[in-house]
């Protein structure tokens, strides 16, 4: 995208927010801070949007967005069936149908321009046509070679990107390489891409080029830069200096335990606990320091947030810090002094916090737990209460204290759901070996409770104190959702209290009302489907699903940025600089972290199912011809989809059930005409697993019998 387009963009964003008055030319340019040598191409562009109809004047020469335009930017949304959809950038129009046809060669996440060319219906959405291609999201593909009679072509592994022609495919590559392929061209006017291979990344054999060629697509390395690794390097070699303690909250006698993972190398956050004089707890929660060390502007913070988050991908960890300080000196590690950022907390018996303090300070680890280890314990292993018998004591408090703050979320509608994840077992040439699910702890509730507790109460001191900061924000569900979703509850007989407003607590009794029923898997799916994504915002909106007017992420900046930027913010506040001055900026500044933040998240979270997901299709290819007992995952005009016990989630086509079935779309429901018989959410049925496809993590089923509903 060249300066002019990005300054078009940010300036139709900026007159598009919510945030905007209608202002003049002038003060426009006040506001924008335009330099005096740019306010000449600054008016000009002004002109350019009132021609091209995109903005307009008012009486009073003010500029507005020309909503009557039929020009709209935002992002192309693919399918696997071809069909597209448009999501304007400020969601002021509703999603826009794009057939292939009207595509121009624009693909999944692309930055685009389009015209609605048929307005929206009763039931039906609007169609459009892009009319330009702004920003390419990306430039090259990653996908296997396949022919089809005469020509070649790359199917990506990415199943919302259309298929790329090859005209001349290179000696080297053969049918079945898994490559990487640059879009050069269009052709039928830009109905099909034209690209060529510009690297074979492996072969489609072997699982290491599928996770190889996920990373690529999205750009993701495990490797940093030269300048990031010198400056960590630089970094690891500090030590604690007499200045460092002087300063800080010295709690190095308090007996201080982490819990996690038994993998896990990148500990960022400890707990201490104790009972106090008036029967109050005292809980510490202790994270890592990390913006001690990576400052802001520097070569790691750049790089950091240019990565927003780490990524898990089940055996591989491509980490937002080097491992010179996530795993090291930023790592609370056990019996060495490291640096913290503390909030010590007094909680009374029902979980309220009464009392609290946010300091720098200086830890040392006792004990690094893992989550199974602390679980044995709660479940009195002899040999464990043994070996822990030092720490007994404090064990004892944190599962107290857990069952309090879990029956306080619970009693003010926090949702809790309960769904199965995926654990993939692999061996030293990173095949699968097992696929489970995951075991979920007492003793992982116990950090998660802790966890929650300090975010909500950092979140809700920056709020009262009303400094520029990051919450993590769920918004309220859309109405038509909440209320679809009751309907559906009220026709399987469910008894919901009905509230003038949406509250979470609606949400909660209904997923606790079904919890070991045959409804539960259908009722949260539909509740969770019924929600918002939760995201980044500078601007409080308080987070829906756990029912918390305030909250945030402040407990994990090894692996997530918005963390490691409110330290910064708060070390900000905590030595009293004056930033009146600069606040619109901060917050301007927080806005576009924001949105940088939540969009590397979403793409972490995919590009985690998609291995997952290639893992599963693999693991499946060794049992084609299987048997399986599931339950009914989705519900589709297409067919079913079934989860198994391991997780696995395979499809049955409707073409394959016996019989001719319609969809019914508010029923979540596949059913005969003229018959009772039927396939929804959550039914047990039995399939046999007959066709696997790797390269788009497919797994095909058919269906032998339904065993109950």
């Amino acid at each position: 995208m060249n300066k002019k387009d990005e300054r078009t963009n940010k300036l139709i964003g900026f007159i598009k927010s919510n945030h905007y008055v209608p202002l003049t030319k002038e003060e426009m340019a006040m506001v924008l801070e335009v330099p005096i040598e740019d306010k000449e191409d600054f008016a000009k562009l002004l002109e350019e949007l009132l021609r091209e109809n995109k903005i307009r004047l008012t009486k009073k020469k003010r500029y507005i967005i020309n909503k009557e335009s039929a020009f709209y930017i935002g992002k192309i949304e693919g399918s696997k069936r071809g069909f597209s959809f448009f999501v304007e950038q400020d969601r002021q129009i509703d999603d826009v149908y794009i057939p292939f046809e009207n595509l121009q060669g624009a693909i999944h996440q692309d930055q685009v321009e389009i015209k609605l060319v048929k307005k929206s219906e009763s039931g039906r959405k609007s169609v459009g046509m892009v009319t330009k291609i702004i920003k390419r999201n990306r430039n090259t593909i990653t996908g296997i070679v396949e022919k089809d009679k005469h020509f070649f072509f790359v199917r990506p592994l990415d199943k919302k990107t259309n298929i790329i022609d090859i005209d001349r495919l290179p000696t080297k590559v053969k049918v079945g390489d898994i490559v990487e392929a640059k879009i050069i061209d269009t052709k039928k006017n830009g109905k099909f891409l034209v690209g060529e291979i510009v690297n074979i990344i492996g072969n489609s054999f072997h699982t290491s080029s599928y996770i190889k060629a996920i990373l690529k697509d999205n750009e993701y390395t495990q490797t940093f830069p030269d300048n990031v690794i010198k400056e960590a390097n630089s970094i690891n070699q500090l030590e604690i200096t007499s200045s460092d303690y002087k300063k800080r909250s010295d709690y190095r006698e308090i007996v201080t335990i982490t819990i996690d993972g038994q993998d896990a190398k990148d500990l960022d956050d400890a707990v201490t606990i104790s009972k106090k004089e008036d029967g109050q707890y005292l809980l510490g929660v202790h994270i890592a320091d990390v913006s001690h060390y990576v400052k802001e502007g520097s070569s790691l913070d750049l790089e950091a947030l240019q990565r927003g988050t780490s990524v898990y991908l089940v055996d591989t960890v491509i980490p937002m810090l080097p491992k010179q300080l996530s795993n090291n000196i930023c790592s609370l590690n056990p019996n060495v002094d490291r640096l913290a950022f503390s909030v010590m907390m007094s909680i009374d018996n029902s979980g309220n916090v009464t009392d609290f303090d946010i300091v720098e300070s200086v830890i040392n680890v006792n004990e690094r737990m893992t989550y199974k280890n602390v679980q044995l314990f709660i479940d009195e292993n002899k040999e464990i209460l043994k070996k822990y018998s030092h720490i007994s004591n404090e064990i004892k408090l944190m599962n107290e204290l857990c069952d309090i703050l879990t029956n306080k979320r619970k009693h003010r509608g926090s949702i809790d759901f309960n769904f199965k994840e995926s654990k993939v077992l692999v061996d030293n040439k990173q095949e699968p070996i097992a696929i489970t699910s995951y075991d979920r702890y007492q003793s992982n509730r116990i950090i998660e409770e802790f966890m929650i507790l300090c975010n909500e109460t950092v979140a809700q001191h920056f709020d009262l104190m009303q400094m520029p900061f990051m919450y993590r924000i769920h918004e309220k569900p859309d109405a038509t959702k909440i209320e679809n979703l009751l309907s559906l509850a009220k026709g399987l007989g469910l008894s919901i209290k009905h509230r003038k407003t949406i509250h979470p607590q609606i949400l909660r009794e209904l997923v606790d009302s079904v919890k070991g029923t045959k409804v539960e898997h259908l009722i949260n799916t539909v509740t969770l489907r019924s929600m918002k994504k939760a995201q980044y915002s500078p601007y409080n909106e308080g987070h829906f699903g756990l029912a918390s007017t305030y909250y945030c992420h402040f407990t994990s900046p090894i692996r997530r940025y918005p963390d490691l930027l409110i330290h910064r913010l708060m070390k900000d506040y905590l030595l009293g600089k004056d930033i009146s001055k600069v606040y619109e900026k901060m917050m301007n500044q927080l806005q576009d972290i924001a949105k940088t933040c939540s969009d590397t998240e979403r793409k972490a979270e995919l590009a985690e199912r998609n291995v997952i997901d290639l893992y599963k299709t693999i693991f499946m290819k060794r049992h084609i011809g299987d048997v399986f007992i599931g339950v009914v995952s989705g519900v589709t005009q297409y067919g079913l989809y079934v989860e198994l016990e391991n997780t696995v989630e395979g499809f049955v086509s409707v073409e394959k059930l016996q019989g001719y079935f319609k969809f019914d779309k508010e029923g979540y429901r596949l059913y005969k005409e003229r018959s009772n018989y039927f396939y929804t959410l959550g039914d047990q049925v039995q399939v046999k697993v007959v066709a696997v496809n790797v390269p788009l993590r497919e797994i095909d089923m058919i269906m032998i019998k339904k065993i109950k509903n």
